[in-house]
């Protein structure tokens, strides 16, 4: 994911009689229960890996089939939060968070731990659902699952794991401002409790209402500065506000695309929010002294600070939110969460800055942890390098990388534990949904390697394994770059409808950098001759990425030679004509600042094909 995992109540939307359901999908095979003194655990099995998909554990505490949702449920456990249903229409989907609780996969399972004092009932009947990741479809089910909490097994908390609390910090009488900058090691965590390992970090970035106020009063004891979440670039919920808004909502929201509605994060499903709107800062403030004040947290984590890149147009109220943020709290840590284009302006302010997913990550598509491409790991070299680099000349701050990986997967770890020291920055690797802590002793070891550049045009070539858009078996298909996610394989994919491809599978785009020449080449085994080349150039928000100034190029006797020089094409499909001279390679080559208008430092292409005749 782009940006750290946050509590999923706007991603709760989806009303039941719009889910399709295929239960033979996904069985869930067993829910079993255990409990502490204090704490209900219970874990789902199924017949297959559960990670990434939504569970959703609908619970009935009253046996009150008329009250709440519909079906009598009145809880719901999601992601890491406990919700109560609140919504007068037991047919709507309306909940409000309660509290926090602990999740963690494993294969098949997944295990939730939730404090007891949040259930009103000792009796309670659950409903377990799984869905897909963007809670289209149940994949499977199962019903009434019956829960006595005081006829459950108890576990001997005396025989279990307590990881003891670290030796106090030595710099602990410092202001977290200054321990902030001091720091080795840091930590981002989304669940709750576990705060003996979390005590091993200097830093840590922590989730309400999941981390329970005493826990963070003792993690502060210790001397670890304690960080608060709070998002400042969208809502979770469809605030009301004033009601001067889209569809009556707030006045904070944006209706960029005039359905009448507030604009969506069609990942998170939550909702972008205006930094220009002076009540949505005052919202966020409000909620950051209460973090401080209330929670007891030291400092705040700014995240989703990316919506003014998304909207411009609203980068000064973002920069006037983070100035607010600082006079409100003086003393306070902030960290920003990405916001490359605007560091300059908020380091001033802040003291912290993190990059996620810089060389190890979790993709979404595969369902896989793994290294970042190496075209990944160039495009946030050159943002370092870009925006960065020049801030920490004048601004002492702390660089944070988060990665994602598997606890065990001690060879990621590592390498993504050297890149990041290479660079300077501290370090840690964490599950996807940041909802367990990982202690190991990896340290990282700085390697001029990485410093350079990870993605080679051979490296990001791919090869034909059958002929496609007129390209016969054995073509090489070869980027000069890559932008971060993007391969040569889709415009070579033969998809004709490529609407419903997720971005990375629906075109190539080159690295976006300025004063660099940039080319998509084909190169065969057996020299061609004559027809044409089509190009169907990229589409972003129903505009054509054409490029401005480019040229077809076929390679002979191993020399690139021009065959058309096009200018100011308008339309998303481009024709040329290719000479009849027998030709090894065929290249579209964009020279510097010759691509779209509103990015002319980026080639964007959707489909590349061949026509013979």
């Amino acid at each position: 994911m782009k940006r750290c995992f946050q509590s999923l109540l706007g991603m709760v939307c989806v009303l039941l009689g719009s889910l399709s359901v295929h239960a033979d999908e996904l069985k869930v095979i067993s829910v079993t229960s255990t409990r502490t003194d204090t704490h209900w655990l219970y874990k789902v099995l199924c017949d297959k890996p559960v990670e990434p998909l939504v569970v959703q554990c609908l619970i009935d505490v009253d046996a009150n089939l008329k009250s709440g949702r519909e079906g009598g449920y009145d809880l719901l456990v999601e992601g890491d939060l406990l919700y109560q249903f609140n919504g007068p229409d037991p047919a709507g989907w309306t909940w409000e968070q309660i509290g926090g609780i602990t999740r963690a996969f494993n294969g098949n399972a997944v295990t939730y731990t939730v404090p007891i004092s949040h259930l009103t009932s000792k009796s309670l009947r659950m409903q377990v659902r799984l869905l897909k990741s963007d809670y289209s479809t149940v994949l499977g089910q199962m019903d009434d699952v019956s829960i006595q909490i005081d006829d459950l097994q108890r576990v001997d908390q005396a025989n279990r794991v307590i990881v003891p609390l670290a030796p106090v910090k030595a710099n602990r009488d410092l202001s977290a401002r200054k321990r902030v900058q001091q720091a080795k090691s840091f930590y981002c965590y989304y669940g709750s409790g576990r705060v003996g390992e979390l005590s091993a970090y200097d830093m840590v970035i922590l989730h309400s209402p999941q981390m329970d106020v005493k826990d963070i009063a003792k993690l502060k004891k210790q001397g670890v500065v304690t960080i608060g979440y709070i998002t400042v670039g969208e809502d979770d919920k469809l605030s009301e506000g004033n009601g001067n808004g889209p569809d009556g909502k707030a006045s904070w929201f944006f209706d960029r695309d005039n359905d009448g509605k507030p604009d969506q994060n069609g990942i998170w499903k939550s909702y972008y929010a205006n930094a220009m709107d002076p009540l949505w800062r005052e919202n966020r403030v409000k909620e950051a002294v209460r973090l401080v004040t209330e929670e007891g947290y030291d400092g705040i984590f700014l995240d989703t600070i990316d919506t003014a890149v998304l909207y411009p147009e609203t980068a000064p109220g973002m920069i006037q939110l983070v100035r607010d943020f600082r006079k409100a709290l003086p003393e306070a840590p902030i960290v920003l969460n990405q916001g490359y284009t605007l560091l300059s302006q908020l380091a001033p302010m802040s003291d912290a800055f993190m990059l996620e997913s810089f060389t190890a990550t979790y993709d979404f598509q595969s369902k896989q942890y793994m290294l970042n491409y190496p075209s990944s790991m160039d495009w946030h070299a050159h943002k370092v390098r870009q925006y960065i680099e020049p801030v920490l000349k004048k601004n002492p701050l702390t660089v944070l990388v988060l990665d994602y990986a598997k606890p065990d997967d001690f060879k990621n770890i590592q390498a993504a534990a050297d890149r990041a020291a290479t660079f300077g920055f501290l370090f840690a690797s964490a599950p996807i949904f940041l909802d367990d802590v990982y202690i190991n002793d990896i340290v990282g070891k700085p390697d001029p390697r990485w410093l350079q550049k990870q993605a080679t045009p051979q490296s990001m070539s791919f090869t034909l394994p059958e002929a496609v858009n007129g390209f016969p078996i054995g073509t090489v298909v070869m980027p000069s770059t890559c932008y971060g996610g993007y391969t040569v394989k889709p415009v070579v994919d033969g998809i004709a409808n490529r609407a419903a491809l997720h971005w990375s599978e629906s075109a190539w785009a080159s690295a976006e950098v300025q004063g660099e020449d940039v080319w998509l080449a084909f190169e065969f085994k057996k020299p061609q001759q004559g027809g044409r080349l089509k190009i169907t150039w990229a589409t972003d928000q129903g505009k054509a990425q054409v490029s401005q100034r480019y040229q077809v190029q076929i390679k002979v006797n191993g020399v690139w030679q021009d065959v058309v020089d096009a200018a100011g094409q308008q339309i998303n499909v481009s024709m040329h004509p290719l000479p009849d001279t027998p030709y090894s390679g065929i290249r579209i080559h964009q020279p510097a600042g010759g691509g779209p208008t509103s990015r002319p430092n980026l080639m964007w292409i959707a489909q590349v094909q061949r026509i013979a005749h």
